[in-house]
């Protein structure tokens, strides 16, 4: 089986903004240690706040625990065409042998500057972009990812790779609604920290309780674990919103029972065709009659898909142990 070159981008930061990064991170180095992909680099995005830090903790924490190592780089400030990351992704694409896929679970900016400079090597480095972000239809809200950099979002459309859009949310107007076409779904933490090992449960409980960055690693991960932190941090719902494009990205699917497979008889999702137009600062979209590079998530069952999302996660969380 030949591994997917990954590269990851996300807003990963201590103290945290969204913790369901740390759980995306985590279901990438999953697929990697379990042979699907080559995770290559974790891109962090500039801290929008001065008390946030990237949290190199977190890669560093799954790195020892999947005896992986990936590497990281962080972005810089708005239009800094020569940051950690802008360089560390030329770099990186040019010396890649294979094309990659690149998942986007935070800001857009620094992807579109990246093709801003260096178009022509991203269209023959990069094989598919997934863009986390926005919502299916038009609202006169915005989604998080989207309102950071609205002309950012936008401009990842028109760069000719394969793109599969997953809208965070199907309708803004009713955001915590499972929509057709929007990638949201909660759990209960309990339903995964139960099946945690000792290391595991170190990764997620010091991300919620804010750790420092300060941390050794191995400290981090077998401190004594306060019961009433896993009670407390357990009995809180996550939400999430990138995993199906994980799971895609490596030619697997969730079926209805839940279960990881290449089975793709019964999909619990799928990605379809769409055309795109750009009005006003606004995405419009509609279902393509001809060959498009860019698919949109598309939910074959919304009242199974939240159950299933959640054990497909718990199915990959597991193969950090």
């Amino acid at each position: 089986m030949k591994k997917i070159v990954t590269i990851h981008q996300t807003d990963l930061y201590r103290p945290h903004i969204d913790p369901d990064d740390h759980y995306d991170l985590a279901c990438q180095f999953a697929l990697a240690k379990r042979g699907y992909l080559d995770l290559r680099m974790i891109l962090i995005d500039y801290p929008p706040k001065p008390n946030h830090q990237p949290d190199t903790l977190a890669v560093n924490q799954l790195n020892q625990i999947t005896h992986l190592s990936a590497d990281v780089a962080v972005g810089g400030k708005k239009d800094e065409t020569n940051s950690d990351l802008i360089i560390s992704l030329r770099d990186t694409l040019i010396q890649s042998e294979d094309k990659v896929v690149i998942h986007i679970v935070g800001s857009c900016f620094d992807m579109a500057l990246f093709y801003r400079l260096y178009p022509e090597l991203f269209i023959e480095k990069v094989d598919a972009l997934y863009i986390n972000a926005g919502s299916a239809f038009y609202s006169n809200l915005q989604e998080y990812n989207q309102f950071l950099n609205n002309e950012s979002f936008l401009s990842l459309f028109s760069i000719p790779v394969n793109i599969y859009w997953l809208p965070c949310f199907h309708d803004m107007d009713k955001i915590w609604e499972i929509g057709e076409h929007g990638s949201f779904y909660k759990f209960k933490q309990n339903d995964i920290f139960d099946h945690l090992n000792e290391p595991l449960l170190n990764y997620f409980v010091s991300c919620l309780r804010q750790a420092p960055l300060t941390s050794k690693i191995q400290d981090s991960l077998s401190m004594d674990i306060n019961p009433s932190d896993v009670d407390k941090f357990g009995s809180l719902f996550r939400n999430m919103w990138c995993t199906a494009g994980f799971i895609h990205s490596v030619g697997l699917i969730v079926d209805l029972k839940g279960c990881i497979t290449n089975d793709v008889d019964h999909p619990l999702f799928s990605f379809e065709e769409i055309q795109v137009s750009i009005k006003q600062d606004h995405l419009y979209w509609m279902y393509s009659n001809s060959s498009s590079n860019i698919k949109i998530l598309k939910i074959h069952d919304i009242n199974l898909y939240q159950e299933n999302m959640t054990k497909a996660l718990n199915t990959m969380i597991g193969w950090l142990k």
